[in-house]
C-alpha cells in the first residue's frame, strides 16, 4: 500500500486535543494484518478505526490497538461515522453497529445485545459468600440501550 490517509477525532468533546482520540482510516479494501497493526502502532492511540465500504451501502470495521485488534470500540465507531458524516451501518466481529445522526449535533449509536439468561440468584450469592439478601431472583445480560454522543461535543443521555 503506497499511502494511506488517516483522521484523527477527539470523541466526546467540544475542542482539539481533548476527549478520547481515535484515529480513522476508510479504505477500498482492507489492507493486510501487517499493515494495519503497524500503524496503529504509528498512530499510538488507545485505537485506531479501519473502514471499508460494502456493495450493499453499508461498512465492514476493524480496530486496533497498538499491540492487538480488538472486538469493539464505542469511541472509534463514532469516529468512525463522524468521518462518514454521521450515519452508517458497520459490521464489526461483535455485530452490527449503526449510527445515526441527529439535528442536534449528536450521534446515537446503538450496540450489539448480548443474550438475557437465567442465573441462580440465591446460589451465586452463598457461592460467593455474599450477604444475605432478600428480594426476587432475576435475569441477567445486556439490552441494546443505544447512547446519544456528540463526537466534537458533551457527552448526553447515556442511561
Amino acid at each position: 500500500m503506497s499511502g494511506l490517509e488517516l483522521a484523527v477525532v477527539d470523541a466526546f468533546t467540544d475542542r482539539a486535543f481533548a476527549g478520547n482520540p481515535a484515529a480513522v482510516a476508510v479504505v477500498d479494501r482492507f489492507p493486510d494484518v501487517g499493515y494495519m497493526q503497524p500503524v496503529a502502532g504509528e498512530m499510538a492511540l488507545s485505537e485506531t478505526a479501519f473502514c471499508d465500504v460494502r456493495e450493499d451501502g453499508h461498512f465492514d470495521l476493524r480496530w486496533f490497538t497498538p499491540t492487538v485488534e480488538v472486538d469493539l470500540c464505542g469511541h472509534a465507531t463514532l469516529a468512525t461515522a463522524h468521518v462518514l458524516g454521521g450515519r452508517a451501518a458497520f459490521h464489526a466481529r461483535s455485530g452490527l453497529l449503526t449510527c445515526i445522526a441527529g439535528y442536534d449535533g449528536l450521534i446515537t449509536m446503538d450496540f450489539p445485545a448480548q443474550p438475557v439468561e437465567s442465573i441462580d440468584w440465591w446460589g451465586s450469592r452463598r457461592l460467593l459468600g455474599g450477604p444475605r439478601v432478600h428480594g426476587t431472583p432475576g435475569r441477567a445480560g445486556c439490552a441494546r440501550r443505544p447512547g446519544r454522543h456528540r463526537v466534537e461535543g458533551q457527552i448526553r443521555g447515556l442511561a
